[in-house]
């Protein structure tokens, strides 16, 4: 769990989503995810990976660390919300790359009020 030392440690950048619930008309609640406006630099590191059945099949699970700079509006996000990697694009341009669930933080691990850490799965439905 190494920390970044500064700002050339996050090359990899994440935009964050939550979900909205709505009422589907049969009294059930459903919903998709909306953009949090949140889009940050990182350090992203695996951890572990795994393997969990889904639908009897074997599916691969990665989990990773990813270390966002303090701020309130990253201290705001929740383990019901969601990371959304970005990766350049053919132009240049960024455009949406993996999807990650949140499944841990975000922690201030030592209290300096420089870092947070979120554990974050992928490979796993959202």
């Amino acid at each position: 769990m190494a920390k970044p030392t500064g700002a050339g440690d996050l090359r990899a950048r994440f935009r964050f989503e939550r979900r909205v619930a709505s009422d589907d008309g049969y009294g059930n609640a459903e919903g998709g995810f909306a953009d949090l406006g949140i889009e940050r630099s990182a350090k992203k590191t695996p951890t572990r990976g795994g393997e969990g059945v889904q639908a009897a099949r074997v599916a691969g699970q990665a989990l990773y660390d990813v270390w966002l700079r303090y701020g309130p509006e990253a201290r705001s996000l929740t383990t019901d919300d969601r990371a959304v990697e970005r990766v350049p694009g053919p132009g240049g341009e960024w455009v949406d790359g993996e999807t990650f669930n949140i499944r841990f933080g975000p922690e201030d691990m030592d209290g300096d009020r420089k870092w947070l850490l979120l554990q974050v799965e992928g490979g796993v439905a959202t």
